[in-house]
């Protein structure tokens, strides 16, 4: 980094973080029609979370910059699904709309600083069809719609 103030003007500035993530799902195929475990044909829900939490310290010229991050994200769809000849061929296609938000909190050097954006209504086709019991997989994954984020908003305290 150059520090114009410095001896010399030109340091190494080291960066520390850490970031923990988790996610949970499910999906549920209920049957409409057909013969289960033959050939079927499938309403399909599913729901997810996810988020992360990450912590990091860099160096600056005057000292140092501590810094917490916090993501979540949450999801759901519904479609269709199908199976066929006991599983050798099956797939599912789901509209999905899902949401998130991200805020950072710097806690040095004062003033403490809070900044974060939201996500509202991304919405996608998602889906997979398999064969031959699951070697061969063709996944699908389309956005129809962006979504809306906000402007990044700030306040110091």
């Amino acid at each position: 980094m150059c520090c114009p103030n410095g001896v010399p003007c030109v340091q190494t500035s080291r960066k520390y973080s850490g970031t923990a993530t988790w996610s949970f799902g499910l999906k549920c195929h209920f049957p409409i029609f057909g013969c289960p475990y033959v050939a079927s044909l499938d309403a399909v829900v599913s729901a997810g979370v996810s988020g992360s939490v990450g912590l990091n310290y860099q160096t600056t010229c005057t000292g140092g910059k501590a810094c917490a991050t916090l993501d979540l994200g949450v999801s759901a769809g519904g479609g269709v699904g199908f199976t066929l000849v006991a599983g050798l061929v099956s797939g599912d296609l789901q509209l999905v709309v899902s949401a998130g938000a991200s805020a950072e909190l710097c806690v040095y050097p004062l003033p403490v600083k809070l900044c974060g954006s939201i996500n509202l209504g991304k919405v996608k086709v998602v889906g997979a069809v398999s064969a031959v019991w699951g070697i061969w997989e063709h996944s699908v994954d389309y956005t129809l719609i962006s979504g809306y984020t906000t402007p990044t908003f700030c306040k110091s305290f």
